[in-house]
């Protein structure tokens, strides 16, 4: 494993358990990515010691038979945990500030802060792991509308010269914001206007959907 990716790893790790330094458990997955290093983090302690101890403590793994309230951790000192989400449990993905638990899919890897109720462990937060060659979470392209947008659909030749990149426009509550404020898309939006999108990842479709269109002054 390259420095870069131990140094993430570990970051991502540390950072969870920030406020229970020197108590943590930081469990790693059984396949990729491998163990990033030596020292550093806390061995593992039983569930009975955790639970008794009432601290949060922190999972490595992979994720597995997700649902709407939890979803299993593959780790590689306890093997298969079961993980329960709540309402108040926060779920981050790196470089997507729109993210939430949703986003978090079969096969990922993720790091967890909670604690033991019995063999359940209760996920405070929830931090995805990228892995190399994942696509973009998240898209800011500043370009100009192009030909074949539609009322659900935003194209944007981006001034870089890269191809022209299409975006879904949510309608309803809540849905793509559109700036300035009293715009109107599509009507405001003709071809050749300049726009700035702001975008987030559908892991579920592949889709990148607009979270805000802004339209530029003088445009």
């Amino acid at each position: 494993m390259k420095k870069s990716r131990m140094i993430l790893v570990l970051g991502i790790v540390a950072s969870l358990l920030l406020a229970s330094v020197g108590t943590v458990y930081a469990d790693r997955p059984t396949d990729k990515p491998n163990p990033p290093g030596k020292g550093g983090l806390t061995p593992g302690i039983s569930q009975a010691d955790s639970a008794s101890k009432g601290k949060p403590r922190g999972l490595f793994g992979v994720v597995s038979d997700k649902t709407g309230t939890g979803f299993k951790l593959d780790t590689q000192n306890l093997g298969e945990v079961n993980v329960v989400l709540s309402e108040d449990t926060k779920c981050k993905v790196p470089f997507n500030p729109f993210a939430d638990c949703g986003d978090i899919m079969n096969g990922d890897w993720v790091a967890v802060k909670g604690t033991w109720d019995n063999s359940d462990f209760m996920a405070q937060r929830v931090l995805f792991v990228p892995k190399k060659g994942l696509r973009a979470m998240h898209k800011h392209v500043v370009g100009t509308v192009a030909e074949g947008s539609t009322a659900e659909v935003i194209k944007v030749d981006p001034i870089k010269g890269d191809a022209i990149q299409s975006f879904k426009v949510l309608t309803g509550t809540p849905g793509t914001k559109i700036r300035p404020e009293g715009t109107v898309y599509p009507g405001d939006f003709p071809v050749g206007t300049k726009v700035t999108v702001v975008a987030a990842l559908d892991r579920s479709t592949g889709d990148y959907i607009a979270k805000a269109i802004v339209k530029h002054a003088g445009d």
